[in-house]
């Protein structure tokens, strides 16, 4: 019989960081799972009431849901490479990595579909420095990827994750009375 202590442990590159910052990646997580459903509630209201949606407006809304998605994705990354075994120092430059593409990626679509959709629209204070501070979060991820800052570290990684929910919440509560008001 075997006894407790004797058991063979599953991994050894558990580290307590990743575990200590398990309960706040699934926090996000769940975060951009309550903004992906309150944008779907207010795109059932604005259909309720008889509003049809403008190009802008459907592209605030995949925006938003995009952006929600690949916040899900990119908190749980961290947990499935720690369970494959990825050592934390690594893991977190792996995660950073693939973050700050699928960032840019997700960064440039917008602009790109903005200038055809709306390309005489302005944007508002709010929406613009939201994003400026967001664009010096996905710096720190590159850094953070690169190996030169806060190695090992959630630090990075985890503003990153939160300040990419900030411009699409800006851009979706700043139109929010235009979706809820046009067409009544």
């Amino acid at each position: 019989m075997i006894e407790f202590s004797q058991r063979p442990r599953f991994r050894k590159s558990i580290g307590p960081s990743l575990m200590a910052n398990s309960d706040f990646l699934l926090a996000i997580a769940e975060i951009a799972i309550a903004l992906i459903t309150f944008a779907a509630i207010v795109l059932v209201l604005r259909q309720l009431v008889g509003g049809e949606l403008s190009a802008f407006h459907l592209l605030i809304l995949k925006l938003f849901a995009l952006c929600g998605f690949e916040t899900i994705f990119l908190a749980l990354l961290p947990l499935l490479l720690n369970y494959l075994g990825v050592q934390i120092e690594i893991l977190w430059r792996v995660a950073s990595a693939l973050a700050f593409v699928v960032i840019i990626a997700t960064t440039i679509w917008y602009w790109r579909c903005r200038r055809k959709v709306a390309p005489d629209r302005p944007q508002n204070w709010s929406t613009i420095s939201v994003t400026i501070l967001h664009s010096v979060a996905v710096v720190g991820l590159f850094f953070h990827a690169l190996g030169l800052i806060y190695v090992g570290s959630i630090g990075p990684y985890a503003i990153a994750l939160v300040s990419g929910l900030a411009p699409v919440a800006t851009a979706f509560f700043a139109s929010l009375d235009d979706f809820l008001s046009a067409g009544l």
